[in-house]
């Protein structure tokens, strides 16, 4: 008999409750900025969880937060790093537009719990800076 525990591991996810908590708080922070933006959140691996367009954001910020969303799931880093390293080594930042929906832009972060991701949020429809803001206001929400 094989013991499956040694070949199998368990996983942490993000709940739809969690997201939809994640979601109403990048909400009203957006909301208070009257930032009309589009929220996306995914699970750990990129998958679309929940996805809220405000009232007037652009029709484009939908593909976009589910883009960030999945480049920082799918790579466990906040996707304005990206930028950085593209900046820091060029060679990288052009090979960077090969590798489908990874996204430069702020606004993606990574959404831990007790150290491990288990999700991402994706913010698109402001600037870099206000789109991160929101983003890790609604990350903040986890916990």
């Amino acid at each position: 008999m094989i013991d499956t525990a040694a070949l199998t591991r368990e996983t942490r996810q993000l709940t739809i409750d969690g997201a939809r908590t994640i979601v109403q708080a990048a909400a009203r922070h957006a909301q208070s900025l009257s930032l009309p933006v589009t929220i996306a959140v995914t699970d750990a691996a990129g998958r679309l969880l929940m996805l809220e367009r405000l009232d007037d954001a652009p029709f484009a910020s939908i593909q976009v937060a589910q883009d960030k969303a999945f480049s920082a799931a799918s790579t466990k880093t906040p996707t304005d790093a990206w930028y950085t390293m593209a900046q820091d080594d060029p060679e990288f930042g052009y090979g960077l537009k090969s590798i489908d929906r990874l996204t430069p832009l702020a606004g993606g972060i990574p959404l831990l719990s007790y150290g491990v991701v288990v999700g991402a949020i994706g913010v698109s429809g402001g600037s870099n800076a206000q789109d991160r803001a929101i983003a890790q206001e609604g990350a903040t929400a986890l916990g």
